[in-house]
């Protein structure tokens, strides 16, 4: 999601998540690599318990994004009235 705020598009799941780890706080990369190796068989990571320490990064993950995309809101909310 934020990198297509960023991309002004919306782009692929994969290119999203690379693009973090690329461009985020590095200590997000391996929660990104974990949640990305989940996703070939959804049907059976689903049913098992998830990780405590993951659970609480993925929190905290959700947090930083949403905190990101409000500060990218407005910026780009100024730079429109800017420009009026």
């Amino acid at each position: 999601m934020l990198h297509d705020l960023r991309a002004g598009r919306v782009g692929s799941k994969h290119t999203g998540a690379e693009w973090a780890k690329s461009n985020l706080d590095q200590s997000w990369s391996g929660l990104i690599d974990r949640a990305w190796d989940g996703r070939p068989n959804p049907a059976v990571s689903v049913r098992q318990p998830a990780d405590s320490a993951d659970h609480r990064s993925t929190l905290e993950f959700v947090r930083e994004v949403m905190r990101a995309a409000n500060s990218f809101a407005a910026i780009e909310k100024f730079m429109n009235e800017d420009s009026n």
